[in-house]
C-alpha cells in the first residue's frame, strides 16, 4: 500500500494502509527464488519501494549474499527524493539498470497541486547522485493535463530538464541524457481528480508547446503518449454500466483483430463508429461534485467526501502530508476491515561489500551430447542458452565466466537448431569453475531440466580442446519428401547420386538477392529409408560449419525437384546428430 496521497493516483488510494513486510522475510523469498529458479536478476517491488525505510538495509545484505553471483537489482520507478548514496551502490550488480524517476509536473506549483510532495531540491539531488554513481541516462515521467495547469507549467518541463543536464554537466562528465515520456492524464475512478476533464484539443496544444520547447535541447528523447489511447481511457474508465453494450458492439466489429500501436487507424475508426452508434463522446465531460457516480457503489474504504474535500484542496495548492510518516489525512480507511499502517522502524546497513564477481578461470570442461524433442523444439537458441544458464544456477553447478563489463557463462554450442525442429544430437560445452565427477554432473543436470530436453552423453575434454563450433563439419537428417504426384524415388536417389554438380538457389535475407550455389560436395551421405507413392523419407549426412557452409533439407527439396521434375516439398525434418572433426578423421 502507498499512503504518499498523489491525487491523480488510483493505486494509491485502492491499496491503503501502508503495509512494510518484514525485512528478513523480503531476503529470504530472494533468495530461495533465486536458488528455485535460476534466474540472475530480480526486482523489489511496491507502490513506492523508495518509502521502504528497510530498502537500504536489506539491498546491501542482498547485495553482499549474492556478491560473487552474477545477479542484478533492479527496483521500479522509484521516488526521486529518497534516491541516494546506499541506493545507488545496491542497485545494479553483474548489468547496471536504467533509472526512473517520475517527477510528474514540471513545477512546483502543480507538483503541489497533485500532492506529490517533491521539491526541484530533492529532484536535482536525486539527479545529481544518480550521475555520480556512473548513470549517464535517466528516464523522467512527466504528466500533462493536471487540473490548473498553464501553458507555464508545461513548458516547465523542458525547463526543468535543461536545468538538470546543465547542474550534471558542471560536474565535468561528459554527457548526461534524459528519456523522457509524457503522459496524458485520464481521470480515474476512487480519485481526488475524478472530477476532472481534459479535452483532446487542449492535449495537441500542450503536445505542440513541449515538441517546440524540446528542439532546444540536445541529449533528450522524448516520447508522446497517443493522445486517441488517452481519450479512449477516459472515455472506459468512467462510463458506466451501459458502457458494456459498446464494448461488445466493437468486439463483433473485429477491433481485437487490430493493434492500437500498429493499426491506429483501423483501430480507433472502429471505436468512432461505435461510439457514434452509441452517443458517446471522446470528449468526456467532467460530472458535478454532487452527482452519484457509476461505481459509487464499490466501497474502497476511503470516504467520497474526502475526495472531494481533498480536490478542493489540490484547488487551493494544499499538500496534504504522508499519514504513515506525519499526522492522519482521515482519510476513512484506517479500522477494523482495513486495519492500519504498519510502518516498520528501519533495520541498521550493513557494511556494502566489493563484489568480487564471478569466477573466470575455468577448471573444467565438459562436452554434453544432448535430445531436444517434443514441446521442446519450440525453445528458440536464445531461451536454450538461457535455460542451461538457469539449469545449472538451480543444480548448483558453478560455471566459470566471461572477462569484461557484461560476464557471461562459459556455455557454448556448436550450432543453433531451427526453431521448430527436433533432434537427438545437439551439443554443448559446460566450462566449470568448481571441478565435478562426470556422473554427478549429468545427474544434477538433468534432474533440472524440463520433459523434452534429455542428456545423451556427457564427457570431460581438455580445456584447451576447440570449441565445438569450431570442430563442427557435419550434420546427419532424417527428412521425409512430399512429391506432387506419384514418384520413382528409388531413380531420383540414382540421379542425384550420380549427378556432378547440384546446383540450388539461395536468397541473401539482408539483400533479397538470389544467387546460386553447387552443393555436390556438401552431400557426403544419402539414402533411402522408406518409399511410398507420393512420399520418401531420406537420411543424409551434409555439410554443416560456422562459416556458412550448410547444406540445409531445403536444399536437398530442391535437389529432388529438379531430379524428379515435379513439385516437391519438405514434409518432416529430425535431426539425427551432429559431427566434429575428431569424429570424423
Amino acid at each position: 500500500g502507498c499512503t504518499r496521497g498523489c491525487r491523480f493516483c488510483q493505486p494509491g488510494m485502492l491499496t491503503r494502509p501502508a503495509r512494510d513486510v518484514d525485512p528478513d522475510a523480503v531476503v529470504e523469498t530472494v533468495l530461495t527464488g533465486l536458488q528455485a529458479t535460476g534466474f540472475n536478476e530480480f526486482s523489489l517491488l511496491s507502490l513506492s519501494c523508495s518509502d521502504y525505510l528497510s530498502l537500504p538495509a536489506v539491498g546491501v545484505q542482498l547485495h553482499n549474499a549474492l556478491a560473487a553471483d552474477t545477479v542484478s537489482l533492479s527496483l521500479p520507478s522509484q521516488r526521486v527524493d529518497r534516491f541516494n548514496d546506499e541506493l545507488a551502490g545496491i542497485i545494479g550488480g553483474a548489468r547496471k539498470p536504467s533509472l526512473t524517476f517520475a517527477p510528474e509536473a514540471g513545477t512546483q506549483r502543480l507538483r503541489d497541486v497533485i500532492n506529490k510532495g517533491l521539491t526541484n531540491a530533492d529532484l536535482l539531488n536525486g539527479i545529481k547522485t544518480a550521475h555520480e554513481h556512473g548513470w549517464d541516462m535517466v528516464k523522467l515521467y512527466f504528466m500533462i493535463g493536471l487540473p490548473t495547469e498553464t501553458d507555464e507549467d508545461v513548458l516547465g518541463i523542458a525547463e526543468t530538464i535543461g536545468w538538470l543536464q546543465r547542474e550534471c554537466r558542471a560536474q565535468g562528465r561528459r554527457r548526461f541524457e534524459v528519456h523522457v515520456t509524457i503522459s496524458n492524464f485520464t481521470p480515474k475512478p476512487h480519485t481526488p481528480f475524478q472530477w476532472h476533464t481534459v479535452t483532446a484539443a487542449e492535449l495537441r496544444h500542450k503536445h505542440n508547446l513541449l515538441k517546440t520547447a524540446f528542439r532546444r535541447l540536445k541529449g533528450v528523447k522524448i516520447n508522446f503518449t497517443d493522445i486517441r489511447v488517452s481519450a479512449l481511457e477516459d472515455v472506459l474508465t468512467r462510463a458506466g454500466r451501459d458502457m458494456s453494450r459498446a464494448i461488445l458492439r466493437v468486439w463483433e466489429l473485429g477491433v481485437a483483430r487490430h493493434d492500437p500501436w500498429f493499426a491506429p487507424d483501423a483501430f480507433f475508426g472502429l471505436w468512432d463508429q461505435v461510439l457514434g452508434e452509441f452517443d458517446y463522446s471522446w470528449d468526456v465531460v467532467g460530472p458535478p461534485i454532487d452527482s452519484p457516480l457509476p461505481w459509487d457503489f464499490i466501497d474502497t474504504g476511503i470516504e467520497k467526501q474526502w475526495l472531494v474535500d481533498d480536490y478542493a484542496k489540490a484547488l487551493a495548492e494544499a499538500i496534504v502530508p504522508d499519514c504513515s510518516f506525519d499526522s492522519c489525512s482521515h482519510c476513512g480507511i484506517c479500522g477494523e476491515d482495513f486495519g492500519a499502517n504498519v510502518v516498520l522502524a528501519p533495520r541498521a546497513v550493513p557494511q556494502l561489500e566489493t563484489p568480487s564477481g564471478p569466477p573466470v578461470q575455468p577448471k573444467q570442461r565438459l562436452r554434453v551430447v544432448f535430445a531436444k524433442r517434443s514441446e521442446m523444439r519450440f525453445i528458440g537458441h536464445l531461451d536454450l542458452q538461457r535455460l542451461w544458464e538457469r539449469a545449472c544456477r538451480r543444480a548448483s553447478l558453478v560455471l566459470a565466466y566471461s572477462n569484461g563489463f557484461h560476464p557471461m557463462p562459459r556455455i557454448s554450442t556448436a550450432t543453433a537448431l531451427a526453431l521448430g525442429m527436433e533432434s537427438d544430437g545437439e551439443i554443448v560445452d559446460f566450462e566449470l569453475a568448481e571441478p565435478v565427477p562426470v556422473a554427478d554432473f549429468r545427474a544434477r543436470l538433468q534432474s533440472q531440466l524440463p520433459h523434452g530436453v534429455d542428456l545423451c552423453q556427457v564427457e570431460e575434454i581438455p580445456l584447451k580442446s576447440p570449441a565445438a563450433a569450431q570442430a563442427l563439419v557435419a550434420a546427419e537428417y532424417r527428412i521425409t519428401l512430399q512429391a506432387s504426384q506419384v514418384t520413382d524415388w528409388h531413380s531420383a536417389l540414382k540421379t542425384v547420386l550420380a549427378s556432378e554438380s547440384l546446383p540450388v538457389e539461395r536468397t541473401s535475407k539482408k539483400s533479397g538477392k538470389t544467387h546460386t550455389l553447387d552443393c555436390r560436395s556438401w552431400l557426403f551421405e544419402l539414402e533411402l529409408l522408406e518409399v511410398g507413392e507420393t512420399e520418401a523419407t531420406f537420411q543424409y549426412a551434409g555439410a554443416c560449419r560456422n562459416d556458412g557452409t550448410v547444406l540445409r533439407p531445403d536444399d536437398l527439396v530442391q535437389v529432388f525437384q529438379a531430379a524428379t521434375a515435379q513439385e516437391v516439398s519438405l514434409a518432416n525434418v529430425y535431426r539425427l546428430g551432429l559431427r566434429l572433426a575428431t569424429l570424423c578423421e
